[in-house]
């Protein structure tokens, strides 16, 4: 059995700069379930499940130098001036990945496609899923099995440490690190997107004073960024990015002074219509007719799934919709995208589309 039984899917090291006085011991919470507001909640318990990756600890012992990294990146952020190591920057990017994969908010997510996947193979022939694991440790291996590859798909979206001036801290959650897309949600009125598409964002807090963002440089511009640091002045930004952490948190919202709570609170009631209860679903497509080399497909009902040998399925997952948007991110003037014409949708240019 592993050593650590009690296993962190968000990282202490990460919920220590907005521990009560940063001291990592105890933490502020507002839950969402219970309107309830609590001080001096232990630091240890918080984000953690017994054995969340299984007996074995080999997940967990692994996690271990990169927190360790991370805690050190954290250490060397500027707090008034200077800039940010380009490596650093680059493994925040991955790092904030890592994170979006590894939660049990993001164990449900996978959990709803594996389920929907697993129920079609049981249906048509039992015995092919029969020793099928359908265990948060085991979804939680597959999901992050993907991450070299999402690593790389992301590599191409820029990176920025956002520093908060203002007197108003940021936030975080037991679902830090999230992905969501201005361009697909406004430009193109759709919440079915994935890392590879055209205007993608990933979003996480790292202190009450820093959060970090990567952006497609095709779909957005920040022009009052100064080397890779923009600075907010405007608690309008600063809620901005804290609606991320409202909308898509499972139960608990982080925060270091007690006296942030009743604002909190509030802040938290005022986009409580756009958290979702699902956050996925997936469809089963059968063939409708053919012309030429060209297919067109449908969604099956649930008498088709019984009976057709042949299926197609097509998995959504659905993004945090914010009330507000980072200013600071605007528009491209000519926004860039490579226009599948599929399911895929809009994706960023690769290198061989570039000028």
């Amino acid at each position: 059995m592993a050593k650590n039984k009690i296993q962190h899917y968000v990282p202490r090291c990460h919920l220590k700069p907005f521990s009560i006085d940063g001291k990592g011991a105890a933490v502020c919470l507002y839950n969402l379930k219970s309107d309830r507001l609590i001080t001096n909640a232990p630091l240890r318990n918080q984000c953690a499940r017994d054995y969340f990756y299984g007996p074995d600890g080999r997940l967990e012992t692994a996690f271990q130098p990169l927190e360790g990294n991370y805690a050190n990146v954290i250490r060397r952020l500027p707090s008034r001036s200077g800039q940010m190591n380009p490596v650093d920057l680059e493994f925040l990017r991955d790092f904030s990945l890592l994170q979006s994969l590894r939660t049990e908010m993001a164990a449900r997510r996978f959990s709803i496609i594996n389920s929907a996947i697993y129920d079609m193979f049981k249906m048509h022939d039992p015995e092919s899923v029969s020793d099928v694991d359908l265990g948060v440790a085991s979804i939680l291996h597959s999901a992050l099995s993907s991450f070299q590859q999402n690593r790389q798909t992301i590599s191409d979206l820029k990176c920025a440490l956002i520093l908060n001036r203002t007197m108003t801290h940021f936030v975080t959650s037991d679902d830090p690190a999230v992905f969501t897309n201005r361009f697909y949600l406004q430009r193109l009125n759709d919440n079915n997107f994935g890392i590879k598409n055209s205007g993608a964002m990933l979003f996480m807090p790292l202190t009450p004073v820093h959060a970090f963002v990567c952006y497609d440089p095709y779909c957005y511009m920040v022009p009052d960024i100064v080397g890779s640091v923009l600075e907010l002045k405007d608690i309008r930004d600063v809620f901005a990015v804290n609606q991320l952490q409202f909308i898509r948190a499972g139960a608990n919202i982080y925060f270091r002074d007690w006296k942030d709570g009743d604002r909190v609170r509030k802040e938290v009631a005022e986009v409580a219509d756009r958290r979702l209860e699902v956050w996925g679903a997936v469809n089963y497509l059968i063939e409708e007719s053919r012309s030429g080399d060209f297919i067109k497909y449908r969604i099956a009902t649930e008498e088709e799934i019984r009976k057709v040998d042949k299926l197609i399925f097509h998995a959504e997952g659905y993004h945090p919709d914010p009330k507000d948007w980072l200013s600071k991110i605007k528009w491209h003037p000519k926004p860039r995208t490579i226009n599948t014409r599929s399911a895929a949708g809009h994706e960023r240019p690769s290198k061989r589309h570039q000028t």
